[in-house]
């Protein structure tokens, strides 16, 4: 455009204020695989997953258990001059285990509560679509082990 008779550049910014993504969780140590939802207007988003967990030994638990993590988180979004979100919340780690025998109906399960922190950035492509890359750490509660969680997804 022009201004006093010179010419001017103004850039378009690609990001919108609303998004919504689904991701997709590495398998990575302390876990094999999962999926997220993240919903995000303005500067809050929030962040649902759940994940199948490699199975560990805890004390309580004499075969091999059923693990499944559920993570729900809050974030802020930084929407200038660089993309991001920093998150944090609580996650579950359930661990189960169904009866010794075949004729139990027993089963065990304990649940380990934890905090988790991270980070997301989105990357958008289009004004309609985009990818997103987030790493996250789910603070250890049994055996002193965390989790380390690396995922990825698609923008909205």
């Amino acid at each position: 455009y022009l201004t006093d008779n010179k010419a001017r550049k103004q850039s378009t910014v690609l990001r919108k204020a609303f998004i919504v993504g689904l991701g997709y969780i590495g398998a990575n140590e302390g876990e094999k695989y999962g999926g997220e939802l993240l919903i995000g207007k303005e500067h809050v988003v929030l962040l649902a997953s759940i994940s199948q967990l490699n199975p560990i030994q805890i004390a309580t638990i004499s075969g091999t258990p059923n693990a499944i993590g559920y993570g729900l988180q809050v974030g802020l979004r930084i929407p200038y001059p660089l993309d991001f979100i920093i998150h944090g919340g609580v996650g579950v780690k359930t661990y189960t285990e169904n009866g010794l025998s075949s004729t139990s109906t027993s089963n065990k399960e304990i649940d380990y509560y934890t905090g988790i922190a991270g980070i997301t950035l989105p990357i958008h492509i289009t004004r309609s679509f985009g990818i997103y890359i987030k790493t996250e750490y789910w603070l250890g509660k049994e055996n002193n082990n965390g989790i380390l969680r690396y995922a990825g997804g698609i923008l909205f």
